[in-house]
């Protein structure tokens, strides 16, 4: 997924088969257009649209790049993860949520994006492919998954207690739950802001990278 030519002031809106930019001006809208049109074209190829539109406010009649502009490429982008959890129907991202999905789409450690507060608060809600092969587990039941189940009570309060003073938390060789075994993990905790709906306020969420994980025996002593 590339889109990091879009600066930070476009707008982002995700719909069945066509992406909408939204430029902050008119002159940002032409530019792009007279500009990027062939990079925007192979992009939106690479996520599976058929085209993108550019707009602005009262804008009249928009700008449409069409996929088949791209024509053939040797070294497409890779397709997004979990496509229509990331970028399914009704779904409006801006630059910067965007970015953060690419950031885990194209690690090669797990990472998933996770609720930090509110109903649903552990709940897992995006996903990488390294972390399905971690999980061992399909997609739908990776990004519905809640952490409850797999942490210990006191270990995944004392967490979010840490990210309460510090925005990036590192825990060296702790134990948590796979699905299948008990496990040592090291991994890094990151607060983020994401959007979850369109055009909805952004909301602190903990970003979950697993440097290394070791699955154990059942018979593997207590918690430490």
């Amino acid at each position: 997924m590339e889109l990091s030519f879009l600066g930070d002031d476009f707008q982002l809106l995700i719909g069945k088969d066509t992406l909408t930019i939204k430029a902050p001006s008119p002159a940002a809208a032409y530019e792009l257009a007279d500009t990027a049109s062939d990079q925007l074209a192979l992009a939106i190829t690479n996520l599976n649209f058929k085209a993108a539109r550019i707009i602005w406010d009262n804008c009249q009649r928009p700008f449409r790049i069409l996929a088949a502009m791209a024509g053939n490429s040797d070294n497409p982008a890779p397709a997004p993860i979990v496509l229509p959890m990331v970028f399914g129907q009704n779904f409006g991202f801006d630059a910067l949520d965007l970015r953060l999905l690419a950031r885990i789409q194209e690690s090669e450690k797990p990472m998933s994006l996770v609720g930090l507060q509110g109903v649903d608060e552990d709940k897992q809600r995006w996903v990488n492919r390294a972390l399905l092969q971690m999980l061992q587990r399909p997609e739908e039941w990776a990004t519905s998954l809640d952490l409850k189940t797999l942490w210990d009570a006191d270990n995944l309060e004392e967490l979010k207690n840490q990210l309460k003073q510090q925005s990036l938390v590192e825990l060296n060789n702790y134990r948590a739950f796979l699905p299948y075994a008990p496990g040592i993990f090291t991994a890094t905790f990151e607060v983020v802001e994401f959007s979850l709906h369109p055009k909805s306020p952004k909301v602190p969420m903990r970003l979950v990278t697993t440097h290394s994980y070791e699955p154990l025996e059942r018979t593997a002593p207590a918690w430490v």
